[in-house]
């Protein structure tokens, strides 16, 4: 069987599936899917990776020109649908031919004349996902909700930025499983957990028994081992990691994320502000600094504030990184940033443009300089 996931970062989920299954997959726009796939690995994907949204088992896929025509050849495995009775239609649309309730409505009468199942949108057996781009995908989902909301975040800030975008800013930093990292402005926490996760290979959602899965009769044996499997597996890390923040209450919802999430025991979590950075580590012994800081805004005219904090990130930086260590920003204008970088000798190695809904980022990473 096939299956795809959907994503906001494509090239990031195309290693992670590669990495956890060890397959291949193509990218289609906001999507990647992979060919024959065991039942066993589509349920780790659920559980494991974090950069998707959805994992659907693919039924169908075809272009999206002329698709009342190509959607004909639409054909369903009865196998699949042995004890379902009933069925809804989700979807992403990313055409302008079709908004995604008019999408519901058309894939969903072709699967209802191909299946003769029920429609129910209050408490359906079975969910069909539809993502249309330049080409079309339909799938079962085995998912039911967004994994990029993770179960953990209780405790949140309202600048906090999405679980799979912080883990994308991980990997796109270059952040292995042995890496020790400090988060000097954690916030909420995301960053440094999402970073615990990967390293110690905890499922997020190891206590979660919401997913679709569970439901379906084919797949719910597969999801129940993977979920014990999940629970029962051994914490350990590789890596280490510091969570620090200057406010108390901050810290304390850290930690209450943290114990939710499974990594209380293996991250460090301390109310330090970004000037005692260096009372509290050692030189030349931290891998990565990755940090979502406070930002500059012409709004909030606080040019002279963030330079003042810019200034310190970096001097501290200059102490505890190794002499091959990076340290990765997240903001939304880089001139501050990078004049405060080449003040302390630091040297842009890279600077990605993201988005992230109506936010538009800069991701800058520096290495020390000679």
């Amino acid at each position: 069987m096939d299956a795809f996931v959907t994503t906001d970062y494509p090239e990031i989920s195309k290693k992670e599936i590669k990495e956890l299954i060890k397959k291949e997959s193509k990218i289609y726009e906001n999507l990647c899917f992979v060919k024959d796939i065991s039942e066993r690995d589509l349920t780790k994907l659920c559980y494991e990776m974090q950069s998707i949204k959805k994992v659907c088992l693919s039924i169908f896929n075809c272009s999206s020109k002329n698709l009342e025509n190509n959607i004909r050849d639409l054909k369903i495995d009865k196998k699949m649908l042995k004890e379902i009775s009933s069925f809804e239609v989700r979807s992403e649309s990313h055409s302008e031919l079709f908004t995604s309730s008019k999408l519901n409505t058309f894939i969903g009468l072709e699967i209802q004349k191909n299946t003769n199942l029920d429609v129910d949108l209050n408490s359906p057996n079975l969910t069909f996902y539809v993502v249309l781009g330049k080409e079309l995908f339909i799938g079962i989902d085995v998912v039911g909700f967004d994994l990029s909301k993770r179960p953990y975040k209780i405790s949140n800030q309202s600048d906090s930025i999405n679980s799979s975008f912080a883990y994308s800013l991980l990997r796109i930093a270059g952040i292995k499983k042995n890496s020790v990292v400090i988060d000097p402005f954690s916030g909420s926490g995301t960053i440094p957990i999402e970073c615990t996760l990967f390293q110690s290979n905890i499922s997020a959602f190891k206590f979660e028994n919401k997913f679709n899965g569970f439901k379906i009769p084919f797949l719910k044996k597969y999801f129940m081992d993977e979920e014990n499997f999940q629970k029962e597996k051994e914490v350990h890390t590789q890596g280490k990691v510091y969570a620090y923040d200057h406010l108390l209450k901050h810290v304390l919802g850290i930690q209450k994320n943290a114990k939710l999430a499974g990594v209380e025991k293996i991250m460090t979590m301390s109310k330090i502000s970004i000037d005692w950075v260096d009372s509290k580590l050692d030189e030349n012994s931290i891998d990565f600094i990755i940090t979502d800081p406070p930002k500059y805004t012409v709004k909030l005219d606080n040019l002279k504030d963030i330079t003042k904090i810019y200034d310190e990130l970096f001097y501290q930086a200059q102490y505890v990184l190794k002499k091959t260590g990076k340290i990765a920003i997240l903001v939304l204008e880089e001139n501050v940033l990078l004049g405060e970088a080449k003040k302390h000798k630091f040297e842009l190695v890279e600077l990605v443009e993201l988005k992230r809904g109506e936010m538009n980022y800069k991701f800058l990473i520096f290495k020390k300089g000679v």
